[in-house]
């Protein structure tokens, strides 16, 4: 999309190192010595946009550079680093051909060894939970609440799992007034954290 509205001369880079061997390659070419833009996907690896930010901003004084990074794509790359991190096992929710999902399983495969990527409950069948094992659960931003709700759900018949959560979730009856974080807008629902290993989610017509 953004190449679409680009003019001139122009290339697509996937990460800081392909856009290293560019420089390197065009070095004796004048078209390095012309000013240069450089944008991301929105949905791009942070730590990669990081990086070639500062690689460009070393050789180019005059770069234009424009942060279109989605924020809400960069919150829940860091939110996937920061569960992955603490889980022996890691669920990415998202289809195979959704470059945000797709970049949410690379980033917890960093930090995670077990690391599943999943497009819905019939995928997970297969997995096995080892008491004790801690587990999270992360999802694309293009995924369907009720593809998660359902992974969930599968996940949660695994006896062993079911164990866990037990062990760990605060018990919510209905009827109970708590309090939240609000931690998602949309124009359809607000997500809330209720402090347990469940989202909460309000409909915008019951607002």
């Amino acid at each position: 999309g953004i190449m679409s509205c680009a003019e001139g001369e122009k290339v697509v880079l996937p990460d800081a190192a392909a856009l290293e061997t560019w420089k390197n390659l065009c070095s004796v070419n004048e078209n390095c010595a012309k000013s240069i833009a450089i944008a991301a996907q929105t949905t791009q690896n942070l730590s990669e946009w990081k990086k070639s930010i500062n690689f460009i901003k070393k050789v180019y004084t005059n770069a234009e550079i424009f942060d279109t990074i989605c924020k809400v794509t960069q919150l829940r790359q860091e939110e996937a680093a920061s569960l992955a991190r603490e889980s022996d096992i890691m669920l990415v929710i998202g289809s195979s051909d959704s470059s945000n999902s797709g970049k949410l399983r690379d980033i917890s495969a960093k930090y995670c060894r077990n690391v599943y990527f999943v497009g819905g409950a019939e995928d997970c069948k297969h997995i096995r939970v080892e008491p004790q094992s801690i587990m999270s659960i992360t999802a694309g931003a293009s995924t369907p609440d009720s593809v998660i709700q359902e992974v969930y759900e599968t996940m949660n018949e695994h006896e062993n799992f079911a164990e866990l959560l037990e062990a760990s979730m605060k018990t919510l009856n209905t009827g109970d007034t708590v309090t939240g974080i609000v931690t998602f807008v949309s124009d359809s629902e607000i997500q809330l954290d209720l402090g347990t290993n469940v989202t909460g989610y309000i409909k915008a017509e019951q607002i």
